[in-house]
């Protein structure tokens, strides 16, 4: 039983990574075409509270 609880636990833990290092991908690839976007978007609202102060 140990070694078969062992077993699972490592498989969990490899799914976990390889989820975490996908979603990191697609990030990494969405970040890459709504960078500018966000930014702007960022600056917009910065500006937007700068006004109300």
């Amino acid at each position: 039983m140990v070694i078969i609880n062992d077993f699972l636990n490592r498989c969990s833990c490899l799914q976990m990574w390889f989820q975490g290092f996908f979603i990191h991908l697609l990030s990494n690839l969405l970040n890459i075409h709504f960078t500018q976007e966000t930014e702007q978007k960022l600056k917009i609202k910065e500006i937007k509270l700068r006004v109300v102060k």
